[in-house]
Parts: C-alpha cells; structure tokens; sequence
C-alpha cells in the first residue's frame, strides 16, 4: 500500500497500532477546505479558503484578484467588499485569521489539528 501511494504521489499513510487494534491515517496532499463549521460553507468561502491554502498570506486585495483571475466563482461577479465580509466570517468559524490592519492587514489559515 505505502508503494503504490509514494508511485501515485501521495502521502505515506500513518499507520498506528495499539491496544489490538490498527489504525491507519491517509492524509490529504493539498489543503481540503471543510464545507461545514457552523454552518454550511458557500462557494465564495470555500474558494478564499483554497486561495490562501495555496498563496500563504495574503492582503484582501489579493485573494480578490486571485479569485477574479482564477474565475472561481463562476460568472458572478465579486466585490472586494463580499471578499472582506467572507474573510470575517471565516476568521469567526477560526478558519483564518489575519495581521495587521487596514491595506496593509495580511489574511491566512489557521492551522487544524492533524494538519
């Protein structure tokens, strides 16, 4: 198993065994936004969340043209304005969170356990 997830280029899965039982953990590659915390994630969240899962931290400005240039939320249009809104929201669920303030705040994920 671990030879055909390294040929796949996958992670290694952890494998754990205690107490007669075995336990095995695949890890995801790249980052896998949730799509429920608190409630359900929307589309424009779910896609800040891959932004700065591949972008690291980032201004809002930012993560706004990476969402219009990448064309991740469809033909809707996006405001900067919905991007800092959405941002909020996720820092609430502690999915992001940010430093510093005004133009020169910079917005990224939190890290989650086992990740």
């Amino acid at each position: 198993m671990v030879e055909l997830m390294a040929a796949a280029g996958l992670a290694r899965p952890e494998i754990e065994s205690a107490g007669g039982a075995v336990t095995v953990r695949f890890r995801p590659v790249v980052y896998v936004a949730p799509t429920r915390v608190r409630q359900d994630l929307g589309a424009v969240q779910r896609s800040i969340l891959a932004v700065l899962a591949a972008g690291g931290s980032l201004a809002p400005g930012r993560v706004h043209a990476q969402l219009a240039a990448e064309s991740v939320v469809g033909d809707d249009r996006i405001g900067l304005r919905q991007v800092r809104e959405a941002l909020v929201e996720l820092r609430t669920f502690g999915l992001v969170a940010h430093e510093g303030h005004g133009r020169g705040s910079r917005w990224f994920l939190v890290p989650q356990d086992g990740r």
